[in-house]
């Protein structure tokens, strides 16, 4: 097939790049056009495709919105790690009040262009390391953030990544909260992703956004909760995410084929 869906791609920007010839294997579905901050002429998106940064994202005016965690906590608190502790509160609420018993604890911020990446903050000196890079960076106090206790180790975090719907691959970033980048697969972890991907579905959610990637954890067992082992972390923009180490000819081929199919 000659044709290839044009592709609008800021290069050198995810996990995948520093280890893998990204851009000979996404060249073999896709026109590739090079977008940075220097030179972005807001493109005109229709008819094309992208692969960027969250904040280039919202330089080319593409919305985030549907990744708010207020529009998808309601929907998954039954799949995540302490869903009786999960609140939302400003930045400075947690800054000022919070104290090592209160860790460790995963927090991100609300907003879906994500200011500061999510995280399990095994102390509260990583959380007020975190804080002062940020209050460098000139984020306010108000910023919403959502909060959920993590009292137990993660020994596992996987991301999956999910076209039109449907599991493609999956990789391993993180063990025991360092980064650990490795392809590996698990079928439970599939299994219950694709529960989530389930529920996504149900409940509308994800009618316009096919393409979702979804981070699960493994984590030392808890038989208090409904799913003891295996718990969602975050779901996140498919276009802005990292694949780590999967198996990008799967990946890109699919999403390939999905543009194809729809026109």
């Amino acid at each position: 097939m000659s044709y290839k869906p044009t592709l609008l791609i800021e290069p050198d920007i995810f996990y995948e790049d520093e280890v893998q010839d990204t851009k000979s294997i996404i060249a073999k579905y896709f026109d590739v056009e090079e977008v940075d901050s220097f030179s972005l002429q807001v493109p005109f998106l229709v008819g094309k495709e992208f692969r960027t940064s969250l904040n280039m994202a919202r330089r080319m005016l593409i919305t985030t919105k549907p990744y708010d965690c207020t529009s998808w906590v309601p929907i998954l608190r039954e799949f995540m790690i302490s869903p009786s502790t999960i609140m939302f509160n400003e930045l400075g609420y947690f800054k000022e009040y919070f104290n090592g018993s209160d860790f460790p604890a995963f927090i991100r911020p609300n907003n879906g262009h994500k200011t500061f990446s999510g995280q399990v903050f095994y102390g509260i000196e990583q959380f007020e390391k975190e804080c002062k890079w940020l209050k460098q960076q000139n984020v306010g106090d108000e910023l919403l953030c959502m909060y959920n206790t993590s009292h137990k180790v993660l020994e596992r975090e996987y991301r999956c990544v999910f076209i039109d719907h449907k599991f493609v691959d999956m990789s391993r970033y993180m063990s025991y909260g360092e980064k650990d980048v490795v392809y590996e697969y698990d079928k439970d972890v599939q299994k219950f992703a694709e529960v989530i991907m389930d529920k996504l579905i149900a409940s509308g959610f994800v009618l316009n956004i096919p393409n979702i990637v979804i981070d699960i954890a493994i984590k030392e067992e808890d038989i208090s909760l409904k799913y003891p082992r295996l718990n969602l972390i975050e779901i996140n923009m498919f276009e802005t995410a990292s694949f780590y180490a999967c198996d990008l000819d799967k990946v890109y081929s699919t999403w390939q084929q999905q543009i194809f199919k729809s026109l």
